[in-house]
This record gives structure tokens, C-alpha cells and sequence, in this order.
């Protein structure tokens, strides 16, 4: 699964690599004569690290872990409840106590009036600041909404939505609109009961009534009644849920059950689901 979320700088990091490999080349062809492997070494360091950096720019959710269908990835007691959550690289993170937790790790303590999940973590709104894993400024300014994005933040201003508040995304009507790996999702009104989404207001990726929702590195996460669809066709659960978001390689579904200890204990547990990993695997 490839995301061409900037071209421009794929290419740059792709020179880049092939500029290191022929000085690579030239440093071991040195090195075998003299036998210092010192600047071997290093380039070879730096080829790496830009590896890694082209790896999570072509796919940033590289980086998160995998789960099976079905898997469970947190259980949790009544207390604290699992209303206000969001999805993290490492798993599903927790709002309480005005702080944010994922598992017995605190991320962010509070002060914050908003946060959103990030492939690299979480972002959070301080003021006008909105500070990836409450370190890295994103964006200091006046906006109407915002939202994460692999590349940053998507900026609201008006009728324009700005990726780190600079580039266009789209400019124009909208009713809903959330960020996507490749720019932005945007639903138009309700016309003979049926509405649309639209990738940057112009690629269809769903037609019909309207429905809750939310974005996939592959298009868009449908939810029709108790199934949850991909792109309104590939089917990745069917069954209860109290909540649920989609997860770059499925959905989570959040929901209340009963300890096997103690039936008169309510847990919350989320859960990792595609059910197209079962086909693929027979």
C-alpha cells in the first residue's frame, strides 16, 4: 500500500538515495585499498536513515502495529471509561484525568482544549498552537477547524481547507469534510436523498444516503447499520459496537462486555477487525 501524498519530495528523497549509493560505492572501492571503513560506515548510517525516511513517506502508518482480525488490543475496567478516545501507531489512547494515556504511559498531560490522532502519534491544541505529541509546532494561528494529517495539520479558513495552513487543498461548499493521506474528504449536501464524498472535491468515492463515516488510506470507511464497509463494498465487520473509528488496515470497534471472572463486572474492550485478512489467508 503506496500513499503519493507529495510527489515532489518522494522524488527529492529518491535522488537523494541514489546520490548516496554512488558515493557509497566509491567510499568501499577507497576502502579496500587504505581498509578504513570509517566513512563507509557513515554513509552507509545516512543511507539508512534516509531509508526510513522515504519508507514513512510513501506509507506513513508503516510504523503502526498489526493486529489479526478480531484481535483484542485494550481491555480496560469501568474506570476510568473509554468515552473520549482515539487510535495511536502503538494502539488506543485514552482521555482522562485531563490527560492522554495509551496503555500505563502518559503522552500528553493537560491544558489542551482539543487533540486528534496523527500517524505519528497525536496532535493537540494549545491556543492557537497545535503541537504534534504536544513538541512539534504544526501550525500558530487563527483557523475555523482543524484537523491531522500525515503531512501536518489540515487548516479550515473560510471556504478553504490548507494543509499546514499554506497549500490548497480545496476551496468551495461543503458540508463535512476530514483529512486523507492523499488531501481531504469533503461530503456535499443531500440531493434527492442522495449525497457525495468527494476526495479533494473532485475524486467519487461514495454516492448514496447519507451515513456515517471516515477517511482510508484506500478511499473511505462506510457504516451501514452493524456493517462497516470499505468503500461501500469490501466488508471488514458485521456485528454490535458502541463506537468505532476506522484504523489504516481495518477498523477498531469499541464495545461494553461482561468480565469472564465476574459476570457482574462491565469492561470496555477494542477490538481490531478486517475481515478480508480471513480470505487472504485461505
Amino acid at each position: 500500500m503506496v500513499f503519493m501524498t507529495d510527489c515532489t519530495n518522494i522524488q527529492q528523497k529518491m535522488d537523494e538515495l541514489d546520490l548516496l549509493k554512488q558515493r557509497l560505492a566509491v567510499a568501499m572501492a577507497e576502502a579496500a585499498k587504505s581498509g578504513n571503513m570509517e566513512e563507509v560506515r557513515k554513509l552507509k548510517e545516512e543511507f539508512l536513515e534516509k531509508m526510513n525516511e522515504l519508507k514513512k513517506e510513501m506509507d506513513p502508518y508503516s510504523a503502526w502495529n498489526e493486529y489479526k482480525d478480531g484481535e483484542t488490543m485494550l481491555m480496560i475496567g469501568g474506570t476510568p471509561t473509554g468515552n473520549d478516545w482515539e487510535l495511536h501507531p502503538r494502539g488506543v489512547v485514552l482521555n482522562y484525568n485531563n490527560s492522554l494515556h495509551l496503555g500505563g504511559e502518559t503522552l500528553v498531560r493537560g491544558g489542551f482544549s482539543k487533540w486528534s490522532s496523527h500517524p505519528r502519534g497525536v496532535v493537540v491544541q494549545r491556543g492557537k498552537r497545535l503541537l504534534l505529541n504536544d513538541k512539534e509546532l504544526l501550525y500558530e494561528g487563527d483557523f475555523k477547524g482543524w484537523g491531522a494529517h500525515p503531512r501536518g495539520v489540515v487548516i479550515w479558513k473560510g471556504n478553504q481547507l490548507l494543509l499546514n495552513g499554506t497549500e490548497l487543498l480545496y476551496e468551495g461548499d461543503f458540508v463535512e469534510w476530514r483529512p486523507h493521506p492523499k488531501g481531504v474528504v469533503i461530503r456535499t449536501s443531500v440531493k434527492n436523498g442522495v449525497c457525495q464524498l468527494l476526495l479533494n472535491g473532485k475524486k467519487l468515492l461514495y454516492e448514496g444516503p447519507v451515513c456515517h463515516w471516515e477517511p482510508y488510506p484506500d478511499g473511505v470507511v462506510i457504516k451501514d447499520k452493524q456493517r462497516f464497509l470499505l468503500n461501500n463494498k469490501e466488508l471488514l465487520y458485521e456485528g454490535p459496537y458502541s463506537d468505532w473509528r476506522a484504523h489504516p488496515k481495518g477498523v477498531v470497534i469499541k464495545n461494553y462486555v461482561f468480565g469472564a471472572g465476574n459476570p457482574n463486572t462491565q469492561q470496555v474492550e477494542w477490538t481490531f477487525h478486517n475481515q478480508s485478512m480471513n480470505k487472504e489467508q485461505q
